[in-house]
């Protein structure tokens, strides 16, 4: 609940008759107040949209000061100041407790002088909460024919707000994809650092001197093969594979005849032998002489 304050000069406040303005700066609110002495026909009316009303006012010094107030044309409650030899400010004239009144329609206040001089200083006026679809005012229920403006820009306003609210998917999709492809892109881009990282690190050990991945030693295959054959290789195979004589043994093999007549013709140059013909792996060497 929340209370409303109504300066004397508010244009919702309507004064019938005579009134007079004045005012003391230093006690009146706003520095105002509007009175009045009784006449005919001499009130103020105020209508307002709320559960609870206070009328607020100042007393002159020396009088006896009543009033008269009534709400939605009810029985009327009067107000009766006792005498003072000082003007009391702020004083309450008339009053009915917030919720009170019934917060769905409009309600009337009337304030009549009935005796001495009547100085309205403000009034407040409780009012509801506002609800969600509502704003609480104090001022009269507006026509229904404003009432369905009101609906119409309000109809038109849900439209825009909704029109507004929606959103384009395409936009939403192209972030979503681009997204994804960055995510593929940062998981290619860690995949190949690592591959990288293990590269170098099976290339520092050769970078110090060391051999990761030595070579296989290298064999000889002929001398493989001779030791293959040893027990049945001639002096002369000897002689081709390694260059030099080997020494006849009583265990080598005898050379035939023409064997011995080929590598004899050798020996003496003879340009009767073929070029084309390679010597046979049981030709005897040089300077071997069948017995």
């Amino acid at each position: 609940m929340s209370i409303i304050i109504l300066d004397d000069r508010d244009p919702s406040i309507q004064y019938t008759g005579s009134w007079n303005n004045g005012g003391n700066p230093d006690a009146e609110y706003q520095a105002t107040v509007k009175w009045s002495g009784p006449a005919p026909g001499t009130f103020a009316t105020l209508v307002f949209n709320g559960t609870g009303v206070t009328v607020i006012g100042s007393i002159n010094f020396d009088t006896v000061q009543m009033s008269s107030y009534t709400i939605d044309g009810g029985p009327a409650t009067t107000f009766t100041s006792t005498n003072a030899t000082d003007t009391r400010y702020s004083q309450v004239f008339f009053t009915v407790a917030g919720g009170t009144l019934s917060p769905d329609r409009n309600h009337t206040l009337v304030m009549t002088p009935v005796q001495a001089n009547l100085f309205i200083d403000f009034i407040t006026v409780n009012v509801p909460p506002p609800q969600p679809s509502q704003i609480s005012s104090v001022l009269p229920t507006p026509t229904p024919s404003a009432c369905t403006i009101d609906q119409s820009q309000s109809q038109n306003g849900n439209q825009n707000t909704q029109s507004q609210s929606h959103i384009p998917l395409g936009p939403v999709i192209g972030t979503v994809v681009g997204g994804l492809g960055l995510f593929g892109l940062l998981i290619s881009m860690a995949i190949y650092l690592r591959r990288q990282k293990v590269k170098m690190g099976r290339e520092l050990p050769a970078a110090a001197g060391g051999d990761v991945n030595p070579p296989p030693p290298r064999i000889n295959v002929r001398e493989s093969q001779l030791r293959q054959r040893n027990s049945t290789v001639s002096p002369y195979d000897l002689s081709i594979s390694t260059g030099r004589m080997a020494p006849i043994s009583s265990s080598s093999t005898s050379p035939t005849s023409e064997q011995a007549n080929e590598f004899n013709a050798r020996k003496t140059g003879n340009q009767n032998l073929s070029p084309l013909r390679r010597p046979n792996v049981s030709d005897p060497p040089p300077g071997y002489q069948p017995t």
